[in-house]
């Protein structure tokens, strides 16, 4: 019974510091949550404009599929993130692809790819 209870012990000590251990931002998750924080409202806008009225999508599910710099030392960036709109109670209606040149002065989308589910 006692190593029963020490082995019990110890399963839900390491269950909890793994919980933790999730829960806690690292430094790359706040600079990706920063920047789709940023380019929400560029990504909305061409969510709109796609659907033709507006429509929603989740920050937590959206992914960076691509980050490139267009000139070596420069602040012009191609960015290419994956977002997955829904309508309703998160009835997903496909998976979708906005490329993005953002720079200094501008953010503005150049490409959008839309997947049916």
């Amino acid at each position: 019974m006692k190593r029963l209870l020490i082995a019990l012990s110890m399963v839900l000590f390491f269950v909890c510091s793994t919980v933790q251990a999730e829960i806690q931002d690292t430094k790359e998750r706040l600079i990706h949550d920063t920047l789709i924080t940023t380019l929400t409202p560029h990504i909305a806008n061409a969510v709109a404009g796609h659907y033709g009225e507006l429509t929603q999508f989740d920050l937590f599910d959206a992914e960076f599929l691509d980050i490139k710099r267009q000139t070596e030392g420069g602040y012009s960036f191609t960015v290419k993130v994956q977002i997955l709109p829904f309508e309703g109670a998160h009835n997903t209606i496909g998976k979708d692809t906005i490329t993005m040149d953002v720079n200094t002065g501008n953010v503005r989308v150049i490409k959008y790819e839309h997947k049916d589910l």
